[in-house]
């Protein structure tokens, strides 16, 4: 059952929010949370994957007693946005992205599912906000209740960026692979490594890869159309302060008198049309 999906065990804790009997124990032993950003040539996010990885021992007395790893996978898939929090995005395409998970288990024997076994898979396409969530049976007969270390590969295969005017960049035609690992001795996992396609720069840190996309794309209509509203908006509300602050000191005087008698010109007529009625 090495690499089985428990999805009964899954949606009875989710349900019950406990263990699915008073026998069994269950207990988090290591987790970790990783982030990734894909971006445009000029620095435009197109594609962010949060995602959160837990190892859970699961412990049941009885005979034969039950001793269990499970690693569990929650990732999301966000598409960038502007200034103003609009997407940049219309559409991801891609031929597939799938996380295999790798780890070695309690007696220390490497277990390497990389291209056989998957946790999940999406094809075609990704939407923004999209979520997968999975659990994994690691060892169906654990010898201790600890594991040194725990992590996988994301693989995606063929990525391309729909932008919100309909144009396309081809972010890679063939695969990008992003290693990850956590040891238990270590606080945050170890940063991602990237392989695969070579149009790719990146750097990372312990909670963060930042995958840049080679080429000369220009910036999105809609991340510069955004831009300029804000910087826009931002000018005319510190200028509306600033004559505000400059009114109430005395320095300046607005005339607020007289859009005040503007505005009960414009509404005294529709008073006396009511009061008339």
């Amino acid at each position: 059952m090495m690499g089985a999906s428990v999805p009964n065990f899954t949606a009875a804790v989710a349900e019950t929010g406990q263990s699915p009997s008073p026998a069994v124990e269950t207990f988090e032993i290591d987790a970790f949370t990783y982030r990734v950003s894909i971006r445009l040539p000029d620095g435009t996010e197109g594609l962010l994957v949060r995602a959160r990885f837990i190892v859970t021992y699961l412990y049941e007395h009885h005979q034969p007693t039950v001793t269990e790893h499970y690693m569990s996978a929650s990732v999301g898939f966000y598409y960038g946005e502007t200034v103003l929090g609009r997407a940049v995005l219309q559409n991801i395409t891609c031929n597939s992205i799938a996380f295999y998970p790798k780890w070695h288990d309690s007696t220390g024997r490497l277990r390497d599912l990389y291209m056989t076994t998957h946790m999940f898979m999406l094809n075609d396409s990704v939407r923004n906000g999209q979520l997968v969530g999975e659990m994994l049976l690691m060892d169906p007969e654990s010898a201790s209740r600890y594991i040194s270390d725990f992590g996988g590969t994301l693989v995606i295969n063929g990525l391309t960026f729909v932008l919100s005017d309909g144009t396309e960049v081809v972010v890679t035609e063939g695969t990008i692979e992003i290693a990850l690992e956590k040891s238990y001795n270590d606080y945050a996992p170890a940063p991602a490594v990237l392989g695969g396609s070579s149009n790719l720069t990146y750097s990372a840190d312990r909670s963060m890869m930042i995958v840049v996309s080679s080429g000369s794309a220009s910036t999105p209509f809609i991340v510069v159309l955004d831009s300029f509203i804000a910087v826009a908006v931002a000018g005319a509300a510190g200028t509306l302060l600033i004559l505000m602050v400059l009114h109430l000191t005395g320095h300046i005087r607005l005339p607020f008198g007289k859009f005040k008698t503007h505005i009960l010109r414009q509404t005294g007529p529709r008073r006396k049309e009511q009061s008339a009625r």
